[in-house]
């Protein structure tokens, strides 16, 4: 997906046809998303929004999976920003569904994310991307030293900053309806569940192995400030601190 500013300007019709135009490999494949129920309950698919006039931007490592299963009984969009959405959903259809996400303290998402990735993540595309990128370094600290850079950050969806997945390039408008977060995961999950009118109790999946509730003990001074500077854009505008 583009982060052309200059693009981002046009109406939202325009900018469907441009992508259209310019991109008809992926926009079929955000098409047949959209159409297609995948029998595999794991296998991503936009047609549980259709249906009930709604839209989950998950966002990696914030529970995504989790709420997913418990509101739609599968895995719905993959990790797909609201940019790309509009590329799916006609302008009359974004404007009336109903878009929400959940976010996550930054420093606590990151080593979720690390734990996660170094402990194999959840396919084979995960672990071969950390096997790349993450194993040559000796512990998180080391990795956050070394490697967390706003550069690199966005060389994996895991790491990648949250407000990119819910605002347009070039602006730091959130476009969904509802931010729920994940310290406050239950009260949250239950407002969604309540606006949609349908949904089981929440069920916890894909946690991370071997991560404490205790994120801060894993930082020093100096990691800490690395992550502060490189997530600042999420710190800002999700009202997070250390």
């Amino acid at each position: 997906m583009t982060r052309n500013t200059l693009f981002w300007s046009l109406p939202y019709t325009v900018r469907q046809l441009l992508f259209k135009w310019q991109n008809q490999q992926e926009f079929k494949k955000l098409q047949t998303l959209r159409t297609q129920e995948p029998e595999k309950l794991s296998a991503p698919t936009f047609k549980p929004f259709i249906d009930n006039k709604c839209i989950f931007v998950h966002i990696p490592k914030v529970a995504g999976v989790s709420v997913g299963y418990s509101l739609f009984q599968r895995h719905t969009g993959n990790h797909t920003s609201i940019s790309e959405y509009q590329m799916v959903f006609s302008q009359k259809e974004f404007k009336r569904f109903f878009k929400f996400t959940f976010v996550r303290n930054p420093w606590d998402r990151l080593l979720s994310a690390y734990l996660f990735l170094i402990g194999g993540g959840r396919n084979q595309g995960d672990k071969k991307w950390a096997d790349q990128h993450l194993s040559d370094f000796k512990s998180f600290d080391d990795f956050v030293l070394n490697w967390v850079s706003q550069e690199n950050v966005n060389l994996g969806v895991h790491f990648k900053p949250q407000y990119l997945f819910v605002t347009n390039p070039g602006s730091m408008k959130l476009l969904v309806d509802f931010v729920g977060k994940f310290e406050n995961l239950e009260t949250d999950y239950q407002v969604v569940k309540k606006k949609l009118g349908f949904g089981d109790d929440l069920k916890f999946e894909n946690k991370t192995k071997g991560k404490s509730d205790d994120y801060q003990k894993h930082y020093s001074p100096k990691t800490q400030e690395i992550v502060a500077n490189v997530y600042k854009e999420d710190i800002a505008l999700f009202g997070y601190k250390f």
